[in-house]
């Protein structure tokens, strides 16, 4: 009876563990993808203000 309650008792604990490691990845992955689209848009930014910068004449210094 105690192996069938101990094994019972691992089994949780590995589920919870491998649960917690792809919730970790998870992040991770879609941390990355944030940055990279916060990246993309201030590129966008720059590139649209350096656009009317040239279409009205204005530089920034």
């Amino acid at each position: 009876m105690e192996i069938v309650i101990a094994s019972v008792i691992c089994s949780i604990i590995t589920s919870i563990v491998t649960s917690l490691i792809i919730t970790r990845e998870s992040l991770n992955i879609m941390r990355d993808e944030a940055d990279r689209v916060f990246k993309m848009n201030l590129n966008f930014v720059r590139d649209v203000v350096n656009m009317l910068a040239d279409r009205f004449g204005t530089t920034r210094k």
